[in-house]
């Protein structure tokens, strides 16, 4: 999708596919296991510490406490998983206990984990922001399961696009900047380095970054891609289907 790496020789469904040098795969890391860096972790990185994004604090192996507070809404997503049970290493997705963060974490002071759907949510927020002001959201809207057949999929895509204008007229009329969040910006920005070459290898060598959510596979070879097609179509929980070549 990006024309700065669409091409055949960085696809996938291949023997061998090639990776570009500021984002190398750690040695510590499986391939089928670091499949979920792409999405999950890039796009993550890409709002976290861009510039002309929420311009965070690197990760480091010794962080230097700060007062600043991150809100991950919906800790239990691909995306939202890499920097709460991935990055800050959180037990418990519905609890309400407060984790400080590990040593080689993003620069935040702590995490809290509330289950969003409890009625008490805000109100656990808003007790732990400590007053700060809301500043920046990322999100999207999908369903928790995908349709299963073509009307499903025609108001699916319907819903997305509405979701998006309205919330583009939204933010117009309160006086709010919107952009796209694009997990590729990274391999032509100042991010790759910050993840894939300063923190990455460190993290994942000492047990300090988990990629989630884990692989599921399977099985080995390309007959093995509509069984996988369909066991993801029929929902999986907390897993990333794989299928290994």
């Amino acid at each position: 999708m990006d024309k700065r790496s669409n091409k055949s020789a960085e696809g996938a469904f291949q023997q061998y596919t090639v990776i570009r040098e500021n984002l190398a795969i750690p040695a510590s890391m499986p391939y089928e296991a670091a499949c979920v860096l792409p999405l999950c972790l890039s796009t993550a990185a890409c709002a976290l510490y861009q510039k002309d994004y929420l311009a965070l604090q690197p990760p480091s192996a010794n962080p230097t406490p700060d007062d600043e507070i991150l809100l991950i809404w919906g800790g239990s997503t691909s995306v939202g998983k890499t920097w709460s049970k991935g990055g800050l290493g959180l037990e418990d997705s519905n609890s309400h206990t407060r984790y400080h963060r590990g040593s080689a974490a993003p620069t935040i002071s702590w995490a809290i984990a509330i289950g969003n759907r409890s009625i008490q949510a805000c109100i656990a927020i808003i007790g732990a922001s400590n007053g700060k002001k809301f500043v920046a959201r990322a999100s999207v809207d999908w369903p928790e399961k995908m349709p299963q057949n073509t009307m499903g999929m025609i108001e699916l895509v319907f819903s997305f696009v509405w979701s998006n204008i309205s919330t583009w007229f939204t933010a117009k009329r309160k006086g709010v900047a919107t952009k796209f969040i694009f997990g590729s910006d990274l391999m032509a920005n100042e991010v790759s380095q910050i993840i894939n070459e300063d923190f990455l290898p460190f993290a994942s060598a000492n047990g300090k970054y988990h990629a989630v959510p884990e692989p599921q596979i399977v099985g080995k070879g390309l007959e093995h891609v509509q069984e996988a097609l369909d066991l993801n179509m029929k929902g999986v929980s907390a897993k990333r289907v794989v299928v290994s070549l």
